[in-house]
């Protein structure tokens, strides 16, 4: 979702039973003034078993773009498996959010909804003490 030029959104609970299990993210855009839009992505297609698929860019090359230097990439790693987070341009910071499992990133271990900030860095190994859900998400420092 863009808001641009503005726009009501609310979110809520559909059930009346059930615990909602929500993560919303917001990423200041580097352009003011624009149509709102709202689009719908299935990225399941993109996703690969002990990998780390990027779905959000700002460069159009994914099933989603920003208006801003900032890449969205996901994956589910297998326990005691390691990817490398290789960063898209020099000056960015990459936050590491655990969805799911636990994980090992420079050195500290994160749980389920932990998240870690690195930058300074071409690249970070990610490794899964159990099977993991993990979102990167890289922006411009």
């Amino acid at each position: 979702m863009s808001t641009g030029t503005g726009i009501y959104h609310s979110e809520y609970n559909a059930s009346q039973t059930e615990d909602l299990k929500f993560l919303q993210i917001w990423v200041i855009p580097n352009v003011e003034e624009t149509k709102p839009e709202y689009h719908n992505y299935d990225i399941h297609p993109l996703l690969k078993r002990n990998e780390l698929a990027t779905f959000i860019s700002p460069n159009g090359k994914t099933p989603a773009h920003l208006l801003q230097d900032a890449w969205f990439s996901m994956g589910t790693l297998d326990a005691g498996h390691s990817v490398i987070y290789r960063m898209h341009e020099p000056h960015t910071g990459v936050y590491i959010f655990v969805i799911e499992g636990e994980i090992e990133v420079a050195g500290e271990k994160l749980s389920r909804r932990d998240g870690i900030g690195i930058w300074d860095i071409e690249s970070v190994s990610i490794k899964a003490n159990s099977e993991a859900q993990v979102l990167a998400i890289e922006v411009a420092m």
